[in-house]
């Protein structure tokens, strides 16, 4: 062994010591920063599928009459900004925020997979077994951390399908404070030391891996150093009773600091008296009450933003862009009940997307989905017979992309079904890129095939 591999080694042990927690997390790259522009990705706490019956895309009760479709709903549907389409009475306490956000309709996620687990993959990589996510991407120019994960189930799932794992945000206030302190010691000699020993250790013999780990390294190293500084920007907010507002004001704090451009927050609802994936009729009863908690407690999330200054000019609203969803819709009825007493099973042909902030425009309600009447069942279409023979599921109405119009639910009949014709989750989350001005390169294409086009963007919504 070298003298300067003995050396090395010696620098590595002691680093090992003093900064064990930036030696096993891999950093965003350090790049300077675009003009202040962040992501808020909401998803409903344990992802559970809500059903867009009881939200933007109701049915008449009348359906409920001839067993066709629940109707546990105790609010009427009103139209949405009083000209725009029917909307069920759980949404109303949005509608103070009608212009601040768009609502997405008839969303197809996988239509080959009805599990969790497929779907949440869905909506963070665009696959149902595996991708990357896009945040890192976009929280990476300029900023340590590549997001922040206040969702504690999802912990796990989205860190396992990509390389830039970030730090839990239920510690982030435990941290920062003590990366502050250690940016104010008197141990700033050694920590030059170490740098400049794997410095010289990148550059033994580049092509090797041993200089390409100390690369490694040394980029965790410098990064660390970037978060250690910018640590003493932030200011921890004062926690109140709503944990809600707890994750939005930290992460807002995180954004302002420097210390990272994305989020990840899980929307808390309380759902200790039943089951939030509700298979059961009890459950399926309580849903529309589900549904109106997890919008009001979306609405306190864009009075945060709006009413937090970002500058003397913008509000956190205006840098801000935000999406939340959860993983599928519900089916109008299980066969096997009385559709006064049935429970509601996985529906992935009818999801609904909350949408908005910079970059988006706000106040509108895109894409719809079919069998709003009797005359619809009568008439499915014959790709929905194909997925959904029984007629148990709503489904999302074919979407020309040129002209940014619905189309009715068999004008594609004559063709073989293909998802690129829909609303689909990939072109939802495409359209989140473009929004955040994220590489092409990132955006879910059509199949893995060399060459697949990506999904289409749906530009109406964008500004």
């Amino acid at each position: 062994m070298t003298k300067d591999r003995r050396h090395f080694l010696k620098s590595s042990a002691m680093t090992a010591i003093t900064c064990p927690f930036f030696s096993s997390i891999t950093w965003a790259a350090p790049t300077p920063a675009d003009e202040p522009h962040f992501f808020l990705h909401f998803v409903p706490e344990s992802l559970t599928g809500f059903d867009p019956l009881y939200m933007f895309d109701p049915r008449d009760k009348s359906l409920a009459k001839e067993g066709k479709v629940t109707a546990y709903s105790k609010l009427e549907p009103f139209p949405w900004q009083k000209k725009g389409p029917l909307v069920a009475g759980e949404t109303a306490v949005l509608a103070p925020y009608a212009a601040d956000f768009s609502v997405i309709r008839g969303v197809i996620m996988s239509p080959s997979f009805d599990g969790h687990g497929q779907n949440k993959s869905m909506i963070f990589t665009g696959n149902p077994f595996s991708g990357r996510y896009f945040a890192p991407a976009f929280s990476g120019r300029g900023s340590p951390l590549s997001y922040l994960n206040f969702s504690p189930s999802l912990q796990g799932f989205i860190n396992n399908r990509q390389n830039a794992p970030a730090i839990d945000a239920l510690y982030l206030n435990q941290i920062l404070p003590t990366l502050a302190s250690e940016a104010n010691s008197n141990n700033q000699r050694e920590r030059k030391f170490i740098h400049d020993q794997f410095a010289s250790a990148s550059q033994m013999n580049p092509a090797g891996l041993f200089s390409k780990g100390a690369e490694k390294f040394l980029h965790s190293l410098e990064t660390s150093q970037i978060l250690t500084a910018r640590a003493q920007r932030f200011q921890e907010p004062r926690a109140t009773f709503d944990l809600l507002l707890n994750r939005v004001s930290t992460a807002i704090a995180a954004f302002k600091a420097g210390i990272t451009r994305a989020a990840v927050i899980e929307i808390p609802v309380d759902t200790s008296s039943f089951s939030a994936d509700c298979h059961d009729g009890k459950s399926a009863s309580k849903h529309p009450e589900h549904c109106e908690s997890m919008l009001a407690a979306m609405a306190n999330a864009i009075r945060v933003l709006k009413n937090t200054p970002f500058s003397d000019d913008q509000s956190m609203l205006d840098c801000t862009t935000f999406i939340m969803m959860s993983e599928f819709g519900r089916t109008m009825r299980q066969e096997q009940f009385a559709i006064d007493q049935t429970g509601t099973d996985h529906n992935t042909l009818n999801n609904q997307v909350i949408i908005g902030g910079k970059g988006i425009k706000g106040g509108q309600i895109i894409g719809s989905s079919d069998l709003h009447d009797l005359a619809d069942f009568k008439n499915a279409s014959r790709h929905h017979l194909q997925l959904d023979a029984d007629l148990i599921k709503t489904m999302g109405r074919p979407y020309d992309f040129a002209n940014g119009q619905t189309l009715h639910a068999g004008a594609l009949d004559q063709s073989s079904f293909n998802l690129k014709n829909y609303l689909s989750v990939q072109s939802v989350m495409n359209t989140v890129m473009r929004a955040l001005n994220i590489s092409r390169d990132y955006y879910h294409k059509e199949s893995a095939a060399s060459g697949a086009k990506p999904f289409l963007i749906i530009e109406n919504l964008l500004r």
